[in-house]
């Protein structure tokens, strides 16, 4: 499935971003899923009358290895992994298990009352 889909995109690295696009019927368009930095710079380049707001939800390996996560090579380190480490973000969401909840919960109502401002401005 990856081989097909980075053929698909070496091909046209928006065909799966347009898909998004052509069947957007809302005000507000999330996408939960940019992999790469050509997913977010179609965005950026196709959707100009919206604003784009950019957010990262991370957690350290240690975390990730306690949910089950194993590092394998050739998959972790790919473009689709990795591609977007080095991006500045509007907001970077941290989700560090149980003991980081206060910090959570504060990140994501900052995260909702930009959106509510951005739905109440379109």
């Amino acid at each position: 499935m990856i081989k097909w889909g980075e053929l698909r995109r070496d091909k046209d690295p928006g065909y799966f971003a347009r898909m998004v696009v052509e069947d957007a019927k809302k005000s507000i368009l999330i996408i939960s899923d940019a992999r790469r930095p050509t997913d977010l710079e179609f965005f950026q380049n196709q959707l100009k009358e919206i604003e784009i707001v950019t957010v990262r939800v991370e957690a350290s390996e240690k975390v990730r290895a306690s949910r089950g996560w194993v590092y394998t090579e050739g998959v972790d380190n790919v473009a689709s992994e990795c591609g977007l480490d080095g991006r500045e973000w509007d907001f970077v969401i941290r989700n560090d298990g149980p003991n980081t909840v206060p910090p959570l919960n504060a990140s994501l109502e900052k995260l909702l009352s930009t959106i509510e401002g951005k739905m109440k401005e379109g």
